[in-house]
């Protein structure tokens, strides 16, 4: 049985997906900037937060950290992204970053 997603990781990743977790660059690929974000999110009448828009590109960069590694000789991920089931294990490995940017953060205050 698959652990269900929060719905707010679940959307956020949607998005990332909708907007294209990685874009063509003038002479590469790039992550997603703010500009990116902005366009599809007027175009879409949407309204994100910042933490959300933040994440979103984190996202985008891990996406573009990932491909450049397999690109580059690195090991290939076995998974089909265009398998719904796959997108959920990808998300599911989105949220532990999360999850552990957030107790770093969390930490890092109580000091």
């Amino acid at each position: 049985m698959e652990p269900e997603l929060p719905e707010p990781v679940e959307y956020l990743i949607n998005i990332l997906y909708d907007v294209g977790p990685i874009l063509s660059g003038a002479t590469d690929l790039r992550a997603l900037q703010y500009s990116d974000l902005q366009a599809w999110v007027s175009v879409c009448s949407i309204k994100l937060e910042g933490w959300e828009a933040r994440l979103i590109l984190n996202f985008s960069h891990l996406y573009l950290g990932q491909f450049q590694k397999t690109r580059d000789g690195g090991p290939v991920p076995q998974i089909d992204p265009t398998s719904e089931d796959n997108r959920l294990v990808v998300a599911n490995k989105l949220r532990t970053i999360l999850d552990s940017r957030v107790k770093s953060t969390r930490t890092k205050r109580k000091r």
